[in-house]
């Protein structure tokens, strides 16, 4: 019995390496973002076209909606998106199912995609929602974070072999909030 639990614990070192690995990998460069740049990382390619703005979406059922936004669009297309959303007091007091599902349903609308699949993730402690969506070119994964007045969305746009590439799994597992959490 002993020895099937070293062998276990063996077997997840390369994996708690690789979810702790600091800088990143060839061909990739660490971009800041958000309010100030001082919102989150994350990893995105080098080859690509990198787009950094700030924007607002005025919702009449629930006012200014703040989005700061890192895209960087490749040469095959496929587009990487992190983003801090800065919510209205009218969006922060509902429940984080709505909130979830009006965020949801504005990037549905804005990729002209189709719900195909919601599941549970986590950044960390702070819970969220993964989203796989068919756009008429191909596919999207798309995560939302948080549940007070700072969401964070984390999109990757192309085909369906690149949606669920390594290059993907890079750019989610990738994406941290800056500063970092602090225990409690």
């Amino acid at each position: 019995m002993r020895r099937w639990k070293v062998l276990l614990s063996l077997a997840f070192i390369p994996l708690l390496a690789a979810a702790e690995e600091k800088s990143p990998p060839a061909g990739w460069k660490e971009v800041a973002g958000g309010y100030k740049k001082q919102a989150y990382t994350v990893w995105l390619p080098v080859e690509g076209k990198l787009d950094e703005s700030e924007s607002s979406l005025v919702s009449p059922r629930y006012g200014q909606i703040r989005i700061f936004r890192t895209v960087c669009e490749r040469k095959d297309g496929s587009v990487l998106a992190a983003g801090e959303i800065l919510l209205p007091p009218g969006l922060t007091r509902a429940t984080p199912k709505v909130r979830q599902d009006f965020l949801r349903d504005q990037f549905l609308e804005e990729v002209n995609g189709k719900l195909l699949e919601e599941k549970k993730t986590n950044l960390g402690t702070m819970a969220g929602r993964e989203y796989l969506v068919e756009t008429p070119s191909g596919m999207a994964r798309f995560r939302l974070f948080g549940t007070g007045v700072r969401i964070f969305r984390v999109a990757f746009i192309g085909t369906k072999e690149r949606v669920e590439s390594k290059d993907a799994e890079i750019f989610f597992q990738s994406f941290k909030r800056t500063p970092a959490p602090t225990g409690g």
